[in-house]
């Protein structure tokens, strides 16, 4: 919205406006404190735990604000998260189709407040928004778009590769029964295991290759690490 804002204005004003998570878990409270603006601002900002102050998640507020309609400027400091942590909010807020982000260093605290992370000031997370937004994470990751479907392919000794139809993203009920089972047999209330250690061991092996092979390509499962 802001952004057909800006190509339709030109040098007209783009108003936008700011507001602050509160301490509480009512998201419907952050919406309606800017209600008002809908219809009113151009988009308006999410600021991320001013002052070293706890606040709700900007990055829940945003998503809830950007389903009323008005646009969102999510802010996004370096103080408090180390890139992992500050690469997930940024994939989180894609996820959310929030693709406006504001880059802080953040306030710093006080000498007897919260320890600062600081791995990233507002320059190292343009850089890491420039980098991710050619499709990648810091370390060479392809970001998968949304609805990008999973595909798993095998291929034994004399064949060619095979196509598995996958339905969904998890597989629960893999884990689950030979879960529950295990911790019943520790517990006593089962008199055996239904899969040997071995079969576990291998299945995790088959787990491990999957995500190896999804970002060096194909790869023979090693069964004896």
């Amino acid at each position: 919205m802001i952004t057909e804002s800006l190509e339709a204005s030109k040098n007209n004003f783009i108003f936008t406006a700011e507001t602050t998570p509160s301490v509480s878990t009512n998201l419907n409270e952050n919406v309606e404190k800017i209600s008002n603006l809908i219809g009113v601002a151009d988009a308006v900002n999410i600021t991320d735990a001013p002052n070293c102050k706890t606040k709700l998640s900007s990055l829940v507020v945003a998503g809830e604000i950007n389903k009323s309609g008005l646009d969102v400027i999510l802010q996004i400091t370096g103080r408090d998260r180390n890139q992992i942590a500050l690469e997930s909010e940024i994939l989180g807020a894609l996820s959310l189709d929030i693709n406006k982000i504001l880059c802080l260093s953040g306030d710093r605290p006080p000498e007897d407040g919260p320890m600062a992370v600081n791995e990233m000031n507002s320059s190292d997370l343009i850089n890491l928004l420039k980098l991710m937004s050619k499709g990648n994470l810091s370390d060479g990751t392809e970001i998968k778009e949304h609805g990008e479907p999973e595909e798993l392919e095998i291929i034994t000794e004399g064949t060619d590769w095979i196509k598995f139809d996958i339905q969904g993203k998890w597989f629960p009920d893999a884990f689950i029964g030979v879960m529950a089972n295990m911790q019943r047999f520790k517990n006593g209330e089962d008199d055996k295991l239904i899969t040997s250690i071995d079969d576990s061991v291998h299945t995790m092996a088959v787990v491990d290759s999957c995500g190896i092979s999804s970002q060096s390509g194909g790869l023979k499962i090693n069964y004896a690490d």
